[in-house]
């Protein structure tokens, strides 16, 4: 049994799929079917039951996960605890909404990169729920988001995309409550203009969640360090 098939075992679990799992480790979808194969047969026992195009765990193989991820964290954390004195240098994936990918994240990423330059950044956008499925899906290391407030409304539209709304505004006129970091383009350009409100004040608070499962790596530990280096100034 070798460390790269438990790790493609964990990763078609988590996916529920060999072709997906494929695509993340960057493997050719046989030597992921050839990997799970001959951890099935050295093993003696069927972890997956396929079904067509699908595929989800028997019961052995759900035992088998759970021992794997234990495994896989137990080395994640031997290897940081090798490396603790070196250069942070292991990849980093980060989830945000496309509102933030476009405005405040990148002032975090240029920040963080200046300081930790070998570090390769990845960075998925998709809907809060979507970033959350990944996170659980060990998808993604980080999430990046703007704390929700916890107020009674009863809105007639909602509309998720902070582009969406600036592009209707644009096109139909009309009032909207928006970070600056998301218009500032628009407001410089002449397309939108802002009205100074009195005597309000907004505090937008950022966010940053990861798994309580996973193992916090240095790459995470310096980004959330510097994301907050960067909210303080």
């Amino acid at each position: 049994m070798e460390f790269r098939q438990l790790n493609t075992f964990v990763t078609a679990a988590q996916t529920e799929s060999f072709s997906r799992a494929a695509q993340i480790l960057g493997y050719s979808q046989s030597a992921v079917t050839v990997q799970i194969k001959l951890l099935e047969e050295e093993l003696g026992v069927k972890l997956f039951d396929r079904l067509g195009k699908r595929i989800s765990l028997t019961g052995e193989g759900q035992k088998l996960l759970k021992q794997s991820r234990q495994i896989l964290k137990e080395v994640s954390q031997a290897k940081e605890t090798a490396g603790q004195e070196g250069e942070l240098c292991s990849p980093l994936h980060i989830g945000t909404v496309e509102s933030l990918c476009s405005a405040k994240l990148p002032v975090v990423l240029n920040y963080f990169r200046a300081c930790h330059p070998r570090v390769r950044v990845k960075v998925t956008t998709a809907p809060p729920a979507r970033l959350y499925e990944m996170l659980e899906q060990n998808l993604l290391d980080l999430i990046y988001l703007l704390e929700a407030h916890n107020l009674s409304l009863a809105p007639a539209l909602e509309i998720s995309s902070t582009d969406f709304i600036i592009r209707h505004l644009k096109e139909n006129g009309g009032i909207s409550y928006l970070p600056y970091f998301a218009v500032e383009e628009s407001v410089g350009k002449g397309e939108l203009m802002v009205l100074e409100v009195k005597e309000l004040q907004v505090r937008m608070y950022q966010q940053i969640f990861f798994h309580k499962s996973k193992w916090k790596t240095r790459e995470m530990d310096a980004f959330i360090k510097k994301a907050g280096e960067i909210s303080g100034k």
